[in-house]
């Protein structure tokens, strides 16, 4: 990356002091040109709890692309930087949160699956659109994004919806 900029490594580290500050402000950046705060606005006023999560599965689909790579440097980055580490908590907590609105509005539309908990629903939902399924479906499974989204919407949906 120093290269592509016509910089040196040394004059990027001075310039963000870590690797960690600049992971950070990648992830930022790209959250940024990929339109996420819109498109989590949206997933907040969509007309209903199922149409805000099959928004955030879009999200997923649509972001982790581009910060996949980003992600998994600042997570090995974190067990030895404690910018890093408050950084991918900080980022892990906000999507978990981002999850428990969606189950607690599918709970509250009576669509939540009666089985379930909102606390068990939330981390079904965190664990199944995380990163990590994402990069094992398609990166190491080579399933295209659109593929990706449609087996997901329909693994969520069934896993957390009410089927009546």
């Amino acid at each position: 990356m120093a290269a592509e900029a016509g910089m040196s490594r040394q004059s990027i580290y001075v310039h963000f002091r870590s690797k960690a500050r600049l992971l950070l402000e990648l992830v930022e950046y790209v959250d940024e040109s990929e339109g996420v705060p819109a498109l989590t606005n949206r997933i907040e006023t969509a007309a209903s709890g199922e149409q805000a999560l099959d928004l955030f599965i879009d999200l997923v689909a649509r972001v982790a692309p581009r910060i996949f790579r980003v992600v998994a440097a600042l997570d090995a980055a974190r067990s030895e930087d404690a910018i890093a580490a408050t950084a991918w908590r900080d980022r892990a907590d906000r999507r978990r949160q981002r999850c428990r609105t969606i189950v607690r509005r599918l709970a509250e539309e009576g669509r939540l699956a009666p089985e379930l908990d909102v606390a068990t629903a939330t981390d079904l939902l965190w664990t199944l659109a995380s990163l990590g399924v994402w990069e094992d479906l398609v990166v190491t499974r080579l399933w295209a994004v659109d593929r990706y989204r449609t087996h997901m919407r329909r693994t969520i949906r069934w896993a957390l919806l009410s089927q009546g």
